[in-house]
């Protein structure tokens, strides 16, 4: 008696760590190039890629990172060791820095409007400025950049760039359409110029100021002590002399590393250097003079030292107190944080933390709500708060698979997702409200690839090489195989919680933006999810994507019992390309079966030969008679046109079941040898 089975889900993603025949119906033993739908639970042809740029970079884009500056999306490219800015519209580029000898990428954050980079050994700042014209007056040398918000001679919001030394000037009344002197540098108006330069390092030492007030005069003759610094001056003081007369006595003694300045019944005395001064104080002796002595304003070193986060490879700003914080300097496995609001301030001799024993290597760090996120080899550490000593806390989190690269790590829905030893894990956000459970069920850490994509997990080369990031509810992993390049990306479908691989991308960047992902690649930048042909970034010519599935074995109900497959039916959404087709395997355990080029353009539209049939249907069955016997079938499909996406929404089976047939019966005499 014929019987039928039909398998209408097809949504369950490619699962290559279990047999064929054990994973569920809705899961694919392989999957390339094909994405997965909610909605209808089909398979359907991944997108493809575009060009940005029409004539190929003839060189690696190396990096590449997307900021926002106002409304105004900004992207720049790496290439041949320089940064540019690029067009996103035609892909021109426009060189704006050479990054240090032998340096390929770059390690960006963003505060105040600005973009900042290290590559490893230096540190750079993209859109800053010196001067706004608020300030008046000031003393402008070649190079200086003016933000005009006076001059009606210039634009108002407009960044301007010194041509030459000036001296002293009045910002507020410059000619800024006089391009002898000066040269408009506006990147983004009222926000950003285009100029990108070396960091200055803050410096935040200070020069101790001391008020001397003198509030009665002299009862007594006598000698009064100003120490300054554990420094003593002296003067002499008449019985007679009054607060005017003591103040004129004080300003003629010679304070050396001072500057005396009279403010009415006081002496300020502001000290030369900047630096920290030992405590100083007045002694009036028998003189019976009253005074007070007042220190306006401590001395302070420079404690700002930048060397160490040059070399940091990894940076984030914390949204509480907008420091921010650097990692990855090879010398050192502190995490570094900087002053709050200004990011070229490190007091890195003292202002970095350290995990416990045992942690290994700083690997990653991120945001998760107000909290900064770091990753070590062995386990996760979390900062909250501020201010140290106060109300900042740093401490370990229940999370003892750590994160292998730092690129990798991204924030997914109420979580975030990373690459770790293993396989790619999701951790719930709840994650940092959690404080005595060491390791916690899978409601708060997943291994997400766990029994799904092991394979491919196992076949990573470079695991530091590979490159994250979510978009449209999408997690992407380009990896590669040769430890060369990210030749593969494994994408991992929220909705449907399920991978495929796609091919034909060589990503060595991700530029997301709100509304379209974009990747760094060799020769060219690329859009992604942009059509249903690839890009060979050798010769920047289309190329086909190459969608290629196989099912799970199917055993029509028991595994040891042979069927024979009469008929196998395929249903397929009919797209308008002018031509369609697709080639089907039935794969019977040694045995195949081939079907090469299904038409699947068979309904008569705009563009196809007469002779089709008339009308449109959405939907297509293709019947394919098969007469064949097995205790297993399996589907495979395969279509590398160009231009021809393809959607499977279901596979159907009619089969009779014949007895119990076990196909390989071992003898006796070969269990005994």
């Amino acid at each position: 008696m014929l019987s039928q089975l039909i398998y209408a889900d097809l949504s369950g993603g490619l699962n290559d760590s279990i047999a064929a025949i054990s994973i569920k119906d809705s899961e694919l033993a392989f999957s390339e190039c094909a994405d997965y739908s909610a909605e209808v639970k089909g398979i359907q042809t991944s997108k493809g890629c575009t060009k940005i740029n029409e004539a190929s970079y003839a060189a690696d884009i190396t990096d590449g990172y997307r900021w926002t500056i106002g409304s105004t999306y900004k992207r720049c490219l790496v290439k041949g060791g320089k940064v540019y800015d690029v067009d996103i519209n035609d892909g021109t580029l426009t060189e704006k820095i050479t990054l240090t000898v032998n340096a390929k990428r770059i390690y960006p954050f963003v505060m105040y409007e600005r973009l900042y980079f290290g590559d490893g050994s230096e540190l750079y700042v993209w859109g800053d400025f010196n001067f706004a014209s608020d300030l008046g007056t000031v003393t402008i040398s070649t190079g200086k950049v003016v933000k005009n918000n006076h001059s009606a001679t210039g634009t108002i919001g407009n960044f301007y760039k010194a041509k030459s030394d000036f001296g002293s000037i009045d910002l507020k009344t410059q000619d800024y359409t006089d391009t002898v002197k000066w040269e408009d540098v506006t990147d983004v108006r009222y926000f950003s110029s285009n100029v990108v330069a070396k960091v200055v390092a803050h410096d935040p030492s200070k020069k101790e100021i001391v008020l001397l007030t003198i509030t009665k005069g002299a009862a007594a003759a006598g000698t009064v002590s100003i120490i300054l610094n554990d420094v003593t001056f002296t003067c002499a003081i008449a019985s007679t002399d009054t607060v005017p007369e003591i103040i004129d006595k004080i300003m003629a003694v010679t304070t050396t590393g001072w500057t005396k300045t009279k403010v009415s019944n006081s002496v300020r005395f502001t000290k030369d250097a900047a630096g920290l001064s030992v405590n100083g104080y007045f002694d009036p002796s028998v003189t019976g003079i009253s005074a007070t002595y007042e220190v306006t304003q401590e001395g302070k070193d420079n404690d700002n030292d930048l060397t160490p986060i040059k070399k940091c490879t990894m940076f984030v700003v914390h949204p509480g107190s907008y420091r921010v914080f650097a990692a990855g300097n090879p010398d050192d496995n502190g995490l570094y944080y900087g002053e709050i609001g200004n990011p070229a301030y490190f007091a890195s001799a003292i202002n970095k933390v350290y995990p416990a024993n045992g942690y290994g290597k700083i690997t990653a760090i991120g945001v998760l709500s107000d909290s900064i996120i770091v990753s070590y080899e062995n386990g996760w550490y979390a900062w909250d708060g501020i201010t140290p000593l106060k109300d900042a806390r740093w401490g370990p989190l229940n999370l003892p698979y750590g994160c292998v690269c730092h690129e990798s790590l991204a924030l997914t829905p109420y979580s975030f997702t990373y690459l770790g030893k293993d396989g790619l894990y999701t951790v719930s956000a709840s994650i940092l409200s959690s404080d005595l459970v060491l390791i916690q069920g899978k409601d708060i850490i997943k291994k997400i690839t766990e029994n799904r994509v092991e394979k491919t997990m196992g076949s990573i080369k470079d695991r530091k090489m590979c490159r994250g990031v979510f978009y449209d509810n999408v997690y992407y992993l380009a990896y590669n195989t040769d430890g060369e390049k990210n030749d593969k990306v494994l994408k991992y479908e929220w909705d449907t919680k399920s991978f495929t691989i796609k091919t034909g991308w060589i990503v060595n960047q991700w530029l997301p933006d709100p509304e379209e992902l974009y990747f760094a690649s060799k020769n060219f930048l690329l859009k992604a999810n942009d059509g249903y042909s690839d890009i060979d970034v050798d010769t920047g010519e289309k190329r086909p994507i190459q969608f290629h599935v196989k099912t799970k074995d199917y055993a029509l109900g028991n595994i040891l019992s042979t069927k024979n497959l009469r008929f196998m039916g395929l249903v397929f959404k009919q797209n308008s390309e002018p031509k369609s087709s697709i080639d089907i395997n039935v794969i019977m355990g040694y045995e195949e079966y081939h079907v090469d080029e299904v038409d699947l353009a068979e309904s008569l539209v705009y563009g196809r030969d007469w002779g089709a049939i008339w009308g449109f249907s959405e939907s297509v069955i293709k019947m394919v008679e098969v007469s064949r016997a097995s205790n297993a079938f399996q589907i495979e499909l395969i279509n590398n046109n160009l231009d021809d996406p393809v959607t499977l929404i279901g596979i159907g089976f009619i089969f009779e079941e014949s007895d119990l047939v076990l196909p390989n019966i071992m003898k006796d005499e070969v269990l005994l040898t």
